[in-house]
């Protein structure tokens, strides 16, 4: 998107951002794993929310990080951004879920509930007591409303063999399931190792079909485009974070932007995420056939390791082939399958 992203006409919403908003930092569980763990409570108002609306050329919005549905005000921002014509999607632990009633829960497009291990014990030993239990009852009541639901686990070092259990709770529900893989935000403690990471994906492409992928580094192995081929983070996608820090990934250090920075019109969002670096290509990559493909892997996952070597997962720049074999499936139109680093997969 070129000229001014923040004016109300920067953009029609078809070629719009994929905007992530975490209304509250609050959560009634306190994973280990979570990128927002330890941060200081705060959320967003509903005028702050107001603003991104009415800046920002939206194409779908995700609300995440914190549970939604402990914001003292989520009633009436939802009755907002659902007033607004906004294709919205949720991802909950299930307590936001659980918390609202039915007719704002018919508000989203579709909704993901968290559960990184597919059996009551792994689930609850990590989560905590009840935890598996709760996203199950969120599961039954999106499918009962009506809602397209999708279940989310992060692949992570302590998981990555459990997850194909996951598919005979897909078959039971009839929903899909999200990936995303860990990233070191707060500890490396759940990282994969790059052998660990190929098998996760080669054991989760056995058992399912692939229903959208954005994880770059497979994109390449594959030759699957992303849906969203003409975009990266800080160029088509974006993160609100509670506490008003707009970045260009929700895995990004902060950047010194907040939401009052959407009042400025002469203000460009693009101009200053590509001063991050976070649309920089790693040497090694600029002259990689699968570059069109993979957008030299998650920036992200670079800024962990080095933001100027290869995405440390990159399987071309190692010659190596990890053996993938996959089925495909018909593209749906989950929120998600527009999101960076995803990988959805369907029975």
């Amino acid at each position: 998107m070129g000229g001014h992203c923040t004016s109300a006409h920067a953009g029609t919403k078809a070629d719009g951002w994929s905007v992530g908003i975490g209304l509250t930092s609050r959560c009634n569980l306190g994973c280990e794993h979570c990128y927002s763990r330890g941060e200081t409570p705060s959320s967003l108002a509903l005028e702050d929310v107001r603003k991104i609306v009415e800046a920002l050329p939206i194409a779908a919005l995700n609300l995440g990080t914190g549970e939604n549905g402990l914001h003292p005000n989520i009633g009436g921002i939802l009755d907002y951004l659902h007033d607004s014509s906004m294709k919205m999607s949720l991802t909950s632990n299930g307590y936001s879920v659980n918390a609202l009633d039915e007719r704002r829960l018919r508000y989203f497009h579709d909704i993901d509930i968290s559960i990184d291990f597919p059996t009551r014990r792994g689930h609850d030993e990590f989560r905590g007591p009840g935890a598996f239990d709760a996203a199950i009852r969120a599961v039954e009541r999106c499918l009962a409303a009506g809602v397209k639901t999708s279940i989310v686990a992060c692949m992570m070092n302590t998981n990555y063999q459990a997850l194909p259990g996951f598919f005979p709770l897909l078959d039971r529900y009839g929903v899909n399931l999200r990936i995303n893989v860990y990233k070191p935000v707060r500890t490396d403690r759940f990282s994969l190792t790059y052998d660990e990471f190929w098998l996760g994906v080669r054991n989760l492409f056995l058992e399912g079909t692939v229903v959208a992928l954005s994880e770059g580094v497979v994109n390449a192995v594959t030759g699957i485009p992303s849906p969203h081929q003409d975009g990266r983070c800080g160029t088509k996608s974006l993160r609100i974070r509670p506490d008003g820090q707009i970045v260009p990934c929700v895995y990004w250090p902060s950047v010194g932007i907040t939401v009052k920075a959407l009042e400025d019109p002469q203000f460009s969002l693009t101009e200053a995420f590509v001063r991050t670096g976070i649309t920089r290509i790693p040497r090694a990559c600029r002259e990689c056939d699968a570059l069109t493909l993979c957008k030299a892997g998650c920036a992200a996952r670079r800024f962990y390791h080095s933001i100027d070597e290869p995405d440390p997962y990159c399987a071309l720049i190692r010659g190596d082939d990890p053996g993938l074999r996959f089925r495909t499936a018909p593209a749906d139109d989950f929120v998600h399958a527009g999101y960076l680093c995803t990988i959805i997969l369907g029975t």
